[in-house]
């Protein structure tokens, strides 16, 4: 008594779900302009199954999902990535949920759960001009094209007046 309680025996075993995710969060922080950016999720299978990752259920419909594979045997790493299309959505900080539905490839009765979080600030939407500079050798005559990209990621439509190009 003096020295206190003692450790004891736990009297049951506490059931792990299989897939154990190496992070339930991920956050982006602050990000620069862009059409879209991406959270992944990587995890690995514990159990002494085949994982099927089901489903995700996400909190906004601007999410994108990415499997790079749906059964996960014992042992082995899986991963998943959730895009947001940043063209609609107001700057500022942003949290969306996703939660991943799993279970036995053997057995679709059984159904396991894990939450998981992406954060991300977005920042003041503006104009995109992809790539900001362009610079090439022509030793010919011949005609080379190159794309430029503009994307308007504000909420007033852009006008583009002018295209210049110097040689």
């Amino acid at each position: 008594q003096v020295a206190g309680p003692r450790p004891q025996t736990l009297k049951s075993k506490v059931q792990q779900p299989p897939l154990a995710f190496h992070q339930y969060m991920v956050n982006l922080g602050e990000v620069p302009v862009q059409r879209s950016h991406a959270a992944a999720f990587s995890f690995t299978n514990r159990g002494d199954k085949a994982m099927k990752l089901r489903r995700l259920e996400t909190s906004c419909g601007c999410l994108t999902q990415q499997f790079e594979q749906d059964v996960v045997a014992p042992g082995e790493d899986g991963r998943f990535r959730l895009w947001i299309q940043t063209a609609s959505q107001s700057a500022g900080n942003k949290q969306y949920t996703c939660k991943a539905i799993y279970g036995p490839e053997d057995n679709p009765a059984v159904e396991y759960e894990a939450d998981l979080v992406f954060r991300i600030t977005l920042p003041v939407q503006s104009v995109v001009v992809t790539p900001k500079a362009m610079i090439f050798h022509q030793p010919n005559s011949h005609v080379t094209e190159r794309m430029v990209d503009v994307t308007d990621l504000r909420f007033k439509r852009l006008r583009v007046i002018e295209a210049t190009c110097q040689s």
